[in-house]
C-alpha cells in the first residue's frame, strides 16, 4: 500500500506518457513554426525597395547678389519621375539662415526648378537645404560655397559622333581661292539650318563675287538631290566679308554641298583680254545722241539730195547700231549691265525723237521712229542687254532718217529697216545671254560632305549680340511635341544663371528673357530633353553681349572668341588654322555696311566650336539610397540566418535532451516491472530502447539537414543583397 508522500504507481506513469508525448509532438510542431516564420521575414525583406530618390542639379559656387538657377528632379522608386513635387530652399551657414524661395515642378514632368539669388553673405562654405515634398516628404543637403568671384569655365569640346562621319568625301581646298561651308551652330536633321559659305584667296582676303551653292545629295529646304541630278540652293553674290548665307530644313541624316565660285565681268573681261566696245559705248552713254543731233542740224541746211543721202547714211546707221546692239548683248549678258545699257538705250531713243521733232516737214516720222524705239526699248528691258542695245539701235536709225526734212516717207523705211534688224540682234543677245546664265563658269570649287549632329531638339536666340540687360528672344522645339525640352542659360564665367521655368513643352512661341545681372561677354542658351549628361545631344545657341544696354560688342570681340578657339578640334576637314587667323586680320580691317556685318557676326558667334556645359549635378541619392537599403536588407538577412540557424540548432539540442530523459524514465520504470523475469526478457528490452534512440536521432538529422538546406535556399533566393 502506497503512503501519501509517494506518488501511486499510475499517476507517475501517467506523467511520464504525457511527457513522452510533448517530447515527441515538439519537432513536430515546433519545427514548421520556426521554419516559416524565417521564410515569413525572408519574403518581407526581398520585398524592401527604395521608394524615393532626388538629383539635385546646381551651382557648387555662388556669388553674393548674383543669379543662381537650381533643378531638382524626384523619382519613385522605378526610378520614374514623381510629378508636382514642391521643394523650399533655404541656405543656412551654423545659426544663420536665408530662405531662397520655392521650386515648381510647373509642367508636370518630375522636375522642380527656378532661378535663386544668393544672399549677400561673406564668401565661404554653406550647406543649401531642400525640403522635398512629392508622394514622400525627405530633406536633402547640399554643399555649396559662397565665393567673391567665378574663375570662367569652358564648357567640353564637343563634335558629332556618327561613325558615318568616317566616309567624309569633301574635297580639298581649290587652288586659286578658299572656299569652306559651315553651319551656324550645330547640323541637326528635323529642324531648320543655316550654312554660311565663305570665299577668301590663298592669303584670307575676302573674295567678293557671284556664288551659287548647289545640293549634291539630300534634302534641304524645298530641294531634293541625287548624284545625278544636283538642284542649285541659291546663286548670289558674297558680300564684303566673303560671306553668302543659306537657309534650309534638313530633312536627311547626310547631306552633300558643292560651292561655286563663278567667273564676275572681271572675271570675264581678263578671260576675253579686253571690254567688248560696244559696252563701253553704251556704259559712256555717249556717241549716237551727238550724231543724232548732228544729223539733224546738216539735214535742215541740206535738201532733197541731202535727205535722200541721208536716208541712206541712216540705213547704214542701222546696220551699224544693230551690230554694235549685238556685242553689247554679249558683253552685258557675261558682265550683268543690262539695267545700265536699258536706261542709256531709253535715253537715246528720247533724244533722238526730240531731235525729229525739230524738223517740221517729218513730225510724223519722227513720231513714228519715237514709237519704234520706245517698243524695242520696252522689249530690251525684258529680254536683256541684247534686246536694249536693239533698242538703242532702232532710236539711233530713226533718229537719222527723221532729220531727212521733207522725205518722211523714206525715212520712215529707213526705222522700219532699223527696228528689224535691232530686233534681230535683240533675240539673238538673249540668246546668248539665257545660254550662259543656264552653266555659268566656276573659277572656283568645292565639295563638302557633312553629318548631322545626335539629338532631337534645336533652340535660336536673337539677336547675335545685344548689350547687358537687353531682352533677348529664346526659342526652342523637340521633335517629341509631348516631351518637355529644358532651356538652360549659362553667364558669361560658364556658371549656370538661369533655366526658363517651366520648360518648353510642344511648339511654343518664342520666349523673351532678360540679361540683365549678367556680366559682358558670351552668353551660352543649351537645349536638352534629357538633364543627366546630355552630351552630344544637346543643343546649343550664343550671343554676345556687350558693356551697357542697347550697346553691342565691338566685332574685335567677336574676332578675339574666334582666335581663342582656333587650336580647338573640329570635325572639319582640312581644317587650316593660319587661313582663319589670316582672315581674322582681313575682316578686322574690312569696311562693312550693316548687312555684310550681321552676317559676318552670326559667322563669328555661330561658327564658334561646340562646347556643352550641361547641367551641373551637385547630389544624386540614389546611389546612397540603394547602399542604405542594402545594408539594411543585409542586417535583417542576418536577423533571420541567426533564427533559422541558431534558434533550429537550439531546437534541436533540446529536443535532443528531452528526447533523452523521456527514454531513460521510461527505461527504469520498464527495468522496475520486469524484476524476476529471464535473461531474455532482459535483452529484448535493451533491443528495443536502442532502436528507439536510433529512430530519434534519424529524425533529429532529418531535421538538421532540412534547417541546412532551407537555410541555404533562402540565402540564394532572398538573402544575397
Amino acid at each position: 500500500m502506497a503512503t501519501p508522500d509517494e506518488p501511486s504507481e499510475p499517476a507517475e506513469i501517467t506523467r511520464s506518457a504525457a511527457a513522452s508525448r510533448l517530447v515527441y509532438l515538439l519537432p513536430v510542431i515546433g519545427a514548421p513554426l520556426g521554419m516559416g516564420a524565417a521564410i515569413f521575414a525572408s519574403f518581407a525583406i526581398a520585398g524592401w525597395h527604395v521608394t524615393h530618390s532626388a538629383i539635385v542639379q546646381v551651382e557648387p559656387q555662388w556669388v553674393a547678389g548674383e543669379p543662381v538657377a537650381a533643378r531638382v528632379q524626384v523619382l519613385d522608386g522605378g526610378g520614374q519621375a514623381v510629378p508636382d513635387a514642391q521643394v523650399e530652399a533655404t541656405l543656412r551657414r551654423g545659426e544663420e539662415r536665408a530662405p531662397l524661395g520655392t521650386l515648381r515642378d510647373a509642367a508636370g514632368v518630375g522636375t522642380a526648378q527656378g532661378r535663386l539669388t544668393a544672399p549677400g553673405w561673406a564668401p565661404g562654405p554653406a550647406k543649401l537645404e531642400l525640403a522635398i515634398a512629392a508622394h514622400e516628404q525627405f530633406r536633402e543637403e547640399v554643399e555649396v560655397e559662397l565665393v567673391a568671384s567665378r574663375a570662367p569655365r569652358r564648357g567640353t569640346p564637343t563634335v558629332s559622333g556618327s561613325t558615318k562621319n568616317y566616309a567624309d568625301d569633301t574635297e580639298s581646298q581649290p587652288e586659286k581661292l578658299r572656299i569652306v561651308l559651315r553651319p551656324l551652330g550645330r547640323l541637326v536633321a528635323g529642324f531648320e539650318n543655316a550654312l554660311v559659305a565663305r570665299v577668301t584667296d590663298p592669303e584670307g582676303k575676302p573674295h567678293r563675287g557671284p556664288v551659287e551653292v548647289r545640293l549634291l545629295d539630300g534634302e534641304f529646304g524645298r530641294h531634293k538631290a541625287a548624284r545625278d541630278a544636283p538642284a542649285t540652293v541659291v546663286r548670289g553674290e558674297t558680300d564684303a566679308a566673303g560671306l553668302v548665307r543659306v537657309d534650309g530644313l534638313l530633312a536627311t541624316d547626310v547631306v552633300r554641298f558643292e560651292v561655286r565660285a563663278l567667273a564676275g565681268a572681271e572675271d570675264m573681261s581678263q578671260a576675253t583680254g579686253a571690254k567688248e566696245p560696244g559696252a563701253k559705248d553704251m556704259s559712256a552713254g555717249t556717241g549716237p545722241k551727238r550724231q543724232a543731233k548732228s544729223g539733224a542740224k546738216d539735214a535742215t541746211a541740206g535738201g532733197a539730195k541731202d535727205a535722200s543721202a541721208t536716208a541712206g547714211g541712216a540705213k547704214d546707221a542701222s546696220a551699224t547700231a544693230a551690230g554694235k546692239a549685238k556685242d553689247a548683248s554679249a558683253t552685258a549678258g557675261a558682265s550683268g549691265t543690262a539695267k545700265d545699257a536699258s536706261a542709256t538705250a531709253a535715253g537715246k531713243a528720247k533724244d533722238a525723237s526730240a531731235t525729229a521733232g525739230a524738223s517740221g516737214t517729218a513730225k510724223a516720222a519722227g513720231a513714228s521712229a519715237e514709237a519704234a524705239g520706245a517698243a524695242q526699248a520696252k522689249g530690251a528691258a525684258e529680254a536683256g542687254a541684247g534686246a536694249t542695245a536693239g533698242a538703242s539701235a532702232a532710236a539711233a536709225g530713226g533718229a537719222t532718217a527723221a532729220g531727212a526734212g521733207g522725205t518722211a516717207k523714206a525715212a520712215g523705211a529707213s526705222a522700219e529697216a532699223g527696228a528689224a534688224q535691232a530686233k534681230g540682234a535683240a533675240e539673238a543677245g538673249a540668246g546668248a545671254t539665257t545660254d550662259a546664265s543656264s552653266e555659268p563658269p566656276a573659277i572656283a570649287a568645292r565639295k563638302f560632305r557633312m553629318v548631322s549632329f545626335a539629338g532631337a531638339v534645336t533652340v535660336d536666340a536673337s539677336p547675335w549680340t545685344a548689350g547687358v540687360g537687353d531682352a533677348l528672344t529664346i526659342k526652342a522645339r523637340g521633335l517629341r511635341p509631348k516631351r518637355a525640352v529644358f532651356v538652360d542659360v549659362r553667364g558669361p564665367d560658364g556658371a549656370w544663371v538661369d533655366t526658363l521655368e517651366p520648360p518648353v513643352v510642344g511648339p511654343e512661341p518664342p520666349r523673351t528673357w532678360s540679361s540683365a545681372g549678367l556680366q559682358p561677354g558670351l552668353v551660352q542658351v543649351e537645349a536638352y530633353h534629357f538633364t543627366n549628361a546630355p552630351g552630344e545631344s544637346s543643343a546649343l545657341a550664343r550671343v554676345v553681349l556687350g558693356p551697357g544696354a542697347g550697346q553691342g560688342p565691338p566685332l574685335s570681340t567677336l574676332i578675339a572668341l574666334q582666335r581663342e578657339r582656333l587650336a580647338m578640334p573640329r570635325v572639319e576637314k582640312d581644317f587650316d588654322a593660319g587661313l582663319e587667323g589670316k582672315y581674322l586680320d582681313a575682316l578686322a580691317t574690312a569696311s562693312l555696311d550693316p548687312e555684310a556685318r550681321e552676317r559676318a557676326e552670326a559667322w563669328l558667334i555661330g561658327t564658334l566650336p561646340v562646347e556643352i556645359h550641361g547641367p551641373p549635378t551637385a547630389l544624386t541619392t540614389r546611389g546612397r539610397e540603394d547602399e542604405d537599403m542594402t545594408a539594411l536588407r543585409r542586417l535583417w538577412a542576418g536577423r533571420v540566418r541567426l533564427l533559422l540557424l541558431g534558434g533550429g540548432g537550439l531546437f534541436l539540442a533540446v529536443t535532443t535532451l528531452l528526447i533523452v530523459v523521456s527514454h531513460r524514465g521510461a527505461a527504469e520504470r520498464l527495468a522496475r516491472e520486469m524484476v524476476g523475469q529471464g535473461p531474455e526478457v532482459a535483452v529484448e528490452v535493451r533491443k528495443a530502447q536502442r532502436a528507439v534512440l536510433w529512430r530519434a536521432l534519424g529524425l533529429l538529422l532529418s531535421m538538421a539537414f532540412g534547417l541546412v538546406l532551407t537555410a541555404a535556399v533562402l540565402d540564394k533566393l532572398f538573402w544575397q543583397t
